[in-house]
């Protein structure tokens, strides 16, 4: 099958779907990528035979608002005039997030496209221009007229099914690593310099890997690792901001170590103690603050591939996980009292913990999910 997957971001920021396109192109179908900063995904899938590529240069964050949507209205032309060009030689059309679907617009709506409108987030509504919230774009009715709509957990499922007043309820594809098998001797100089860092350190390594936003709160577990006399560090990774300076402002002992391409990040994670997960319910542009109670982190099944145990904020898409696997344990307040409690639990169970990492990352079969959903 030929399938146009279109993902109007850096594609880099979004590991779920570099899993679908290495998921498909191991499966044998022709992928067609539009995208940005596709010159920087690892070279193992830019050179495939089974993939080829759109690149629309570097995804550029522009504080400016005039020229922001200046270059955006630019953009969101080329796009469309190039897959207005390309969209009859494929089979399906593979959408990655609302703002892409946004940004596509009424081609998706064409009679004879057979388009998947994967969701990597729970909105609230989407906007049609900026973060203005009066003027909407209409993405129910594309959802409602989507071959399928895919989210990564069930209850986003039944929220989406009943937000868009959809006919069936949406499909859940996890958000699973498709690659397992990372070589170390294959990781870039940078990388190897963390692991070198990471294995110089006395103190057991607690790790954050992900990105810096509002919804994530650190302050709890900073004041955790303080109290525990050394015995501990917190390391951050992630794309650099100003809130992440904010934070290891506050908070001068956690160790940022920077920034890896997927999957170089994963190697990293190898030489941690406890992985953390933080998710704070929280109002932020147009998602809804339910994203963080359901969330559906890729991090989950992360850290389970390097055996690594987790320790997660309350909430129930963390709790159910950790609750059923034994691979984890939720903070019960929002303290750092709560969170050494948690690390101690951890600890006296720390070895069946690993191998429930591996049954819990075993237990999704990405290949027979993406099957399901194309055919």
């Amino acid at each position: 099958m030929k399938i146009m997957v279109i993902h109007l971001n850096n594609i880099n920021l979004c590991p779920p779907a570099i899993s679908l396109i290495e998921n498909l192109i191991e499966h044998g179908h022709d992928v067609l990528l539009v995208s940005y900063n596709i010159s920087e995904m690892k070279s193992s899938i830019v050179k495939k035979k089974k993939l080829k590529a759109y690149d629309l240069g570097d995804y550029l964050i522009l504080r400016s608002s005039l020229k922001k949507y200046v270059l955006r209205y630019s953009s969101r032309s080329k796009v469309r005039k190039f897959i207005k060009r390309h969209i009859v030689a494929y089979d399906c059309v593979w959408t990655t997030s609302e703002i892409t679907v946004r940004d596509v617009g009424n081609i998706l709506l064409t009679s004879g496209v057979k388009h998947i409108l994967q969701l990597m987030e729970l909105t609230d509504y989407v906007p049609q221009i900026g973060n203005i919230k009066c003027f909407r774009f209409d993405i129910e009715k594309y959802a409602q007229k989507a071959y399928k709509v895919v989210v990564p957990e069930i209850n986003r499922a039944h929220i989406v099914k009943v937000r868009w007043h959809l006919a069936k309820l949406p499909e859940i594809l996890p958000n699973k690593p498709y690659t397992v098998t990372i070589k170390e001797d294959c990781i870039g100089e940078k990388a190897k310099a963390i692991i070198k860092y990471l294995k110089k350190q006395k103190s057991k390594v607690i790790l954050y890997q992900g990105g810096f936003t509002k919804d994530r709160k650190f302050d709890q577990f900073a004041e955790a690792i303080d109290k525990m006399n050394g015995e501990f560090i917190l390391c951050l990774m992630g794309k650099d901001n100003d809130y992440r300076k904010e934070i290891c402002s506050r908070y001068p002992f956690i160790h940022y170590l920077g920034f890896l391409q997927p999957p170089e990040h994963l190697v990293v994670a190898r030489y941690a103690y406890i992985g953390i997960l933080t998710y704070y319910p929280v109002k932020e542009a147009f998602y809804s603050e339910l994203n963080a109670v359901y969330c559906a982190p890729n991090k989950t099944f992360e850290y389970a591939m390097c055996g690594l145990p987790m320790i997660g904020t309350n909430v129930p898409g963390l709790g159910e996980i950790f609750e059923k696997y034994n691979i984890g344990r939720c903070i019960e307040n929002d303290d750092c009292e709560s969170v050494i409690k948690a690390i101690r639990y951890v600890e006296s169970n720390y070895q069946s913990m690993k191998v429930n990492c591996k049954a819990y990352f075993d237990s999704v079969d990405l290949d027979a999910i993406v099957k399901n959903i194309i055919e």
